[in-house]
């Protein structure tokens, strides 16, 4: 992330979306566990696609910071921790990322990824959408596959203040030892 924004780079149009869009945001409370609500979540991403999630609310802190997850394993592999941060306050989206059919070829996959990356950019919409959520605080964790998406988000998105990347790279595709096939 900071190297992309060291260099100048500029050119962000691959993952421009319009925010003017409805997030057209659906709910759904299934525990709450010492005071933390977890909730099933699904939203707008672009037109005819939505992405899934699950929303961690700590019991009371606001403005709360905010992390914004993405695992390539799903939305469940992250949500331990997700746990932990609503310990100390923080709000927590989970996201199921959008993966493309991995049939070649591989020139199929971009438009998924694309999506996938603006998923983690209305994610950030979502929770601010809600209210309650401290703009300066806001993060993104990302592991295996979704280290590679997230770091595209961060890098286009100022409104992200820290990101993790962990574990970069996964395995989820029969392509993925590419040193280049991130979306750009």
């Amino acid at each position: 992330m900071l190297l992309l924004r060291g260099l100048g780079a500029t050119d962000t149009s691959t993952f421009v979306y319009d925010r003017s869009q409805p997030l057209d945001i659906r709910e759904h409370q299934v525990a709450v566990q010492n005071g933390i609500r977890v909730a099933l979540v699904s939203y707008a991403v672009v037109p005819g696609v939505r992405a899934d999630g699950l929303l961690i609310n700590p019991p009371a802190a606001v403005p709360a910071a905010a992390i914004v997850w993405m695992h390539s394993g799903g939305m469940f592999e992250q949500l331990p921790d997700a746990m932990l941060m609503a310990q100390v306050g923080a709000v927590s989206l989970l996201i199921d990322p959008i993966l493309p059919d991995w049939a070649p070829p591989a020139e199929g996959w971009r438009t998924a990824m694309v999506r996938c990356v603006v998923s983690v950019r209305r994610g950030i919409d979502l929770l601010m959408a809600r209210g309650g959520i401290d703009a300066g605080r806001l993060g993104f964790v990302g592991h295996s596959s979704g280290a590679l998406k997230g770091v595209d988000a961060v890098a286009v998105d100022r409104r992200f203040r820290a990101a993790v990347r962990g574990g970069p790279g996964g395995n989820d595709g029969p392509y993925s030892d590419s040193p280049c096939w991130v979306c750009g």
